[in-house]
């Protein structure tokens, strides 16, 4: 794992829950065991359940004493699962960048591709600290904005001095600098200064900043005190931020009939019937799923025909779909077992960007997973991260993807492959995006739609491509990302 600028995503919800009718408020343990009996499960004693359910909606009958329920999520930090981040990143969350703090902004670090020992490279652009910093938080803002309100002149103003969703600056081994408490300073001041001037539009998601000694200890009293400041820090964050307001009692029962269901997915239509049992209609619990899958609790997307009628109950499924897709590719390489053709197509994917129906295959049916394959293309497909290539089609009608992001040839005659020599360039239109705020997520997602409607890509080098647009005209689309430092 890359452990130089590690995310992780605090999905929170601060839930204000309210009861529709008085007498609901005081609930008898009755009801409370009625209802538990729908809810529990197998082998679960109901009387536990019953506290535990009253323990939960206690707060339900006092709008004044918020009901937070968090759950932690860290990212991955090789470079391969980058792209799939935007799959499962939201705005109603607490974000905290972690970084080490041995480190210099200046420092080059490894890209590694996995953690496969195959692909331990580094890839031509090697990056430093800054720049993995610049990352993540260009690709946190393409999840928020500014909080505008109308002042009393009718003049727009920023509600808040700190976008929305917020991000805490996490510090790491702070213990093995030579000066724990004025070099940990020092560095967060250089890593506040560095985003600040590269990136300032980002960078106003910046909430707190805050060093740790992160050894693990058996005694919580002899942990590093910055610790529980982190927590504290995290709730305050979340109080602030995300008051969401009222959310009706029957979301809060849908969720905990869904949860109780032992499988991982399910389509809507079990989603609706439950729903039904406890009184919500369709439309309900339509916007039931909606809200939970705006806090990362249950996924619902509902863009696309292939995913529309899928309930994700289990986040951690799709995350474990996206990882056998990358990580066992990437082991063909090393399974002396397994057809040639599929080294090769590893190579093809990882260095010219082009997935083969067949490496899906095969590894899909290694981890007896290729029922779900239809999802995990689709999901791809709705995200932008991959598009098919019609111009080609294996034998069987076996379909080749484009994958942008994991392009990475780069020659010294890329210019030439570009603009080969005889060609006649029109004038350029430039996308100029203030603060430095370009995301590599966006740019490939922008070829992706491009290569959607042009599927002709004459020549794909890293950063850069060239489409053909119309061939009786020799017209192609030169498309280009560039950092103006």
């Amino acid at each position: 794992m890359m452990e130089d600028a590690v995310i992780s995503g605090l999905k929170c919800q601060t839930e204000e829950r309210h009861l529709k009718t008085a007498n609901r408020s005081t609930r008898s343990r009755k009801e409370n065991i009625s209802l538990a009996e729908d809810l529990k499960e197998e082998g679960e004693d109901i009387s536990k359940l019953a506290d535990r359910l009253k323990e939960r909606v206690k707060f339900a009958g006092d709008t004044s004493v918020p009901d937070l329920d968090f759950s932690l999520w860290d990212f991955a930090g090789q470079f391969v699962y980058y792209i799939t981040h935007q799959v499962f990143l939201t705005s109603k969350v607490v974000y905290m960048l972690v970084t080490d703090l041995t480190k210099s902004l200046e420092e080059s670090t490894k890209i590694m591709l996995s953690e496969s020992s195959v692909q331990e490279q580094v890839l031509p652009n090697e990056w430093k600290v800054k720049d993995f910093l610049s990352f993540w938080m260009n690709l946190i803002h393409t999840q928020g904005a500014a909080e505008v309100t109308v002042n009393k002149e009718g003049r727009k103003v920023v509600k808040r001095e700190h976008f929305s969703p917020p991000v805490i600056i996490v510090g790491t081994k702070k213990d093995l600098l030579d000066d724990p408490e004025n070099d940990s300073k020092k560095r967060l001041k250089e890593i506040k200064e560095y985003l600040g001037r590269t990136v300032p539009v980002a960078s106003r998601h910046i909430v707190g900043m805050i060093a740790l000694d992160n050894k693990s200890r058996k005694d919580e009293a002899a942990s590093d005190p910055e610790v529980k400041r982190l927590r504290e820090m995290i709730k305050h964050t979340a109080m602030e931020h995300f008051n969401i307001g009222n959310i009706p009692v029957k979301w809060l029962q849908l969720e905990l009939a869904l949860k109780k269901r032992k499988e991982e997915t399910m389509p809507l239509c079990d989603a609706y019937r439950i729903g039904k049992d406890i009184n919500l209609t369709d439309d309900g619990v339509t916007k039931a799923l909606a809200f939970f899958h705006s806090v990362g609790e249950i996924l619902h997307f509902d863009m696309m025909s292939e995913t529309r009628n899928l309930v994700i109950l289990n986040v951690g499924w799709l995350v474990g779909l996206f990882k056998i897709l990358i990580t066992q590719s990437i082991a063909c390489k090393d399974d002396i077992d397994a057809p040639p053709m599929l080294s090769y197509m590893t190579d093809e994917l990882y260095l010219r960007g082009r997935l083969h129906e067949d490496l899906v295959d095969h590894v899909l049916k290694c981890n007896r997973r290729s029922s779900d394959k239809a999802v995990l293309l689709a999901t791809m497909k709705q995200f932008d991260i991959l598009c098919e290539k019609p111009t080609e089609v294996n034998r069987g009608n076996r379909h080749v993807y484009y994958l942008p992001w994991l392009h990475q040839s780069a020659c010294d005659t890329g210019e030439d492959i570009i603009h080969p020599p005889g060609s006649t360039p029109s004038c350029s239109l430039y996308f100029h995006f203030r603060g430095n705020f370009l995301p590599d997520g966006l740019f490939y997602r922008l070829i992706v739609r491009c290569l959607r409607k042009w599927p002709r890509a004459t020549e794909l080098v890293k950063h850069r491509i060239r489409i053909l647009v119309d061939s009786a005209k020799d017209l192609h689309l030169v498309i280009r990302k560039e950092a103006l430092i």
